[in-house]
């Protein structure tokens, strides 16, 4: 089957109308659509140079930063350029201007990290000329809940909507609605300051419009933007992507490899690179020496071909520092053989990809995005074994979707892909239809759950309650212009620190329902749910930072850690980690996880296994609710029924949150999220 190739037509400024729409846009909130490649972040890049505008544009993984910004230095050196800068001009320029809030950023002269981009941020109102910070949100959730810095009582979150002309959140889809809270305050505080626009991108936009509404975010204030897409590259169009070919195979990846090595040798003899993704990353490492095989057949070296996953990322050699590492560039490889991070918003120069088909359908559609870039034509190999699509309906409709069809336009592959996914907000054949035939028109591919909105909230009063207990004023203000929701929120944690002592055999300072409130906070404040993670040494001192489900599921080892230097560490002493995931079986019962429910308090505390499958889902959401409702029932009065009893006082309004946000803080919540986004 054939994907059209398809381009976006071009206004005088070089611009599309979807870009055109994005810096022009008087709406304060901007929900954006458009396919991957046309040019979402680029139009930032030219609001900054050509308009001199202040841009906080947010990511969300390290390695799609370190891309975005090398693809945004290139385009500012070439802009630049243009103008007549000489070489020693642009290259200060881009320094000065181009911020990387990240692990490869360096301090200035004061020597912390924190002071640096208090500075940055600070003095990025007084400066003239525009520039553009990019990071990643862990960075900025700490920035504003964590950083103590002499002098920065003055940086309360209001700051950004009076600093940045744009804060842009790309590839938005990746969020959960625990996640919410951050992109929830900016628009709330673009609003209410009526200054500043806040822009969330994705190829697969979710729509969060009842969220917003119920964070304050008028309707009126929110403007829905969709690219314009034409098949074909007409003249005076900018093409988007040539003619993609999917192909789906039975066999698995080294076998469909060995089968395409003429298309092989023909995507590498033209200088682009081949893709190789994998779903599992214990499937990768099992296949890496295979694949390696098949492709030294080809004529590929060793030193040609670049992993990209979660252990190969986190790698430290012996002696290299914690931070400061950066990625090699997978442009400068013919190969790269990764897991499903590459899926979100990386570019590269391909035009050949052996994939497994993903996690979900958005996921595949975001893959064969990566690849017939401009206006070169391209193929995606999909390996799918026939039992799973017997066993999995979302993978039975790709394989459809593929087997039915000769060719389609973009739009209607994307359509057909995430038909199901769609009629979940759009109920009937006809309305998806009509939107999908409706130029302009943003197609959302799933809905932010309502539980959502009680996360945004919960994340608003814990930016209150840590670094702007300090800033008196802005704390007033932010409370003034908090939502219902956020009030019903803030009261249900008062009511709990209202009561004084729960357990008389423990100091008042350490009273735990005070610890389950600050833990509370913690997890509203923390940005992804990656879970406990351990460091694996191997036998030769390489270091790689894995969570602990991936080594119960992954391997045999023995999850018994030391800790050193504050980080739990596993010695290996025979084999390396990738030896040991290559041998080890697939162990059902290892995809099993424990979670620790600590009760407000001090007595009471429970655990619940699940399916690591289950984590963050609306069923356990549910199954921990009403594990929890049954653990405290003697405490839970009837409604109506006031609660008389401290500890039931405690107990009912913990409740009340619980049953909105789906999730109590964890044990792993107790523990302080330290300096890891500052080491981002």
């Amino acid at each position: 089957m054939i994907i059209r190739a398809h381009s976006v037509p071009t206004m005088p400024s070089g611009l599309s109308p979807m870009q055109e729409r994005l810096l022009n846009s008087d709406k304060l909130v901007r929900l954006v659509s458009a396919p991957t490649g046309s040019g979402k972040s680029y139009a930032f890049m030219r609001a900054v140079l050509d308009d001199n505008a202040h841009v906080l544009f947010v990511v969300p993984t390290k390695r799609l930063l370190q891309n975005l910004i090398d693809d945004a230095r290139d385009q500012a050196r070439e802009h630049l350029r243009r103008r007549g800068l000489p070489d020693a001009a642009v290259d200060t320029w881009i320094a000065e201007h181009m911020i990387e809030w990240s692990g490869n950023q360096v301090a200035d002269e004061s020597g912390r990290l924190a002071t640096t981009r208090v500075r940055q941020l600070l003095g990025g109102g007084t400066d003239a000329d525009g520039r553009v910070i990019f990071t990643i949100p862990e960075v900025v959730v700490k920035m504003m809940s964590g950083v103590r810095v002499t002098g920065a009582s003055a940086v309360s979150p209001f700051l950004y909507a009076r600093t940045f002309d744009h804060v842009v959140f790309d590839e938005f889809h990746t969020i959960d609605d625990r996640s919410f809270g951050l992109a929830s305050l900016m628009a709330l505080l673009a609003v209410t300051e009526r200054r500043g626009k806040v822009s969330l991108l994705s190829a697969t936009p979710i729509d969060v419009t009842v969220t917003l509404a119920r964070m304050d975010v008028a309707s009126n204030d929110i403007e829905t933007i969709a690219e314009e897409i034409d098949d074909a590259h007409p003249p005076g169009n900018r093409p988007i992507h040539g003619n993609v070919t999917l192909t789906l195979r039975k066999c698995t990846i080294p076998d469909s490899i060995a089968l395409s090595v003429d298309e092989v040798r023909e995507s590498i003899g033209q200088g682009r690179t081949v893709i190789v993704i994998y779903d599992s990353l214990k499937r990768l490492i099992q296949d890496a020496a295979t694949v390696r095989e098949r492709l030294r057949a080809v004529g590929v070296p060793e030193h040609r071909i670049l992993r990209i996953n979660s252990i190969d990322d986190s790698e430290r050699r012996p002696g290299e520092p914690r931070r400061g590492r950066r990625y090699a560039d997978p442009r400068q490889y013919d190969v790269l053989l990764c897991t499903s991070s590459v899926e979100i918003g990386v570019t590269f120069h391909s035009s050949l990809m052996f994939t497994e088909p993903g996690h979900d359908l958005a996921s595949f559609v975001q893959r064969v995005g990566r690849v017939a870039r401009g206006a070169v034509d391209g193929q995606v190999i999909v390996s799918l074994a026939k039992r799973d699509r017997s066993r999995s309906p979302w993978k039975r409709r790709i394989a459809d979707v593929i087997e039915r069809n000769d060719e389609l336009s973009v739009a209607t592959f994307v359509s057909e892909i995430l038909r199901d996914v769609r009629n979940r907000i759009q109920p009937t054949h006809k309305e998806a239809k009509a939107a999908v035939d409706a130029p302009g028109e943003v197609h959302f591919y799933r809905r932010a759950s309502w539980r959502g909105m009680y996360w945004a909230a919960l994340f608003l009063v814990a930016i209150r309650r840590t670094k702007m207990k300090v800033q008196h004023s802005a704390n007033i203000r932010l409370r003034q212009v908090s939502p219902g929701v956020v009030k019903f929120v803030g009261a249900k944690i008062d009511e709990i620190l209202s009561v004084d002592i729960v357990n008389p055999n423990l100091p008042r300072r350490a009273q735990p329902h005070k610890r389950w409130v600050d833990a509370l906070l913690v997890s509203a404040l923390t940005y992804r749910n990656i879970g406990a993670t351990i460091v694996v040494v191997d036998p030769d001192g390489k270091r790689h930072t894995v969570t602990e489900s991936f080594l119960r599921r992954a391997t045999d080892i023995p999850v018994i850690c030391t800790e050193e230097d504050g980080e739990q560490v596993i010695r290996l002493i025979a084999h390396s980690l990738d030896q040991e995931v290559a041998e080890s079986p697939v162990k059902r019962e290892a995809q099993r996880l424990t979670l620790y429910i600590p009760s407000p308090l001090g007595d009471g505390d429970f655990s619940l296994s699940i399916q690591e499958r289950e984590k963050d889902t609306e069923q356990l959401y549910r199954r921990l609710v009403e594990e929890w409702r049954h653990r405290f029932s003697v405490f839970i009065s009837s409604p109506g029924e006031p609660a008389q009893d401290p500890r039931a006082k405690v107990i009912a309004a913990a409740t009340a949150l619980i049953e909105n946000l789906g999730r109590p803080p964890l044990d792993e919540d107790f523990e302080d999220a330290g300096e890891s986004a500052l080491f981002a």
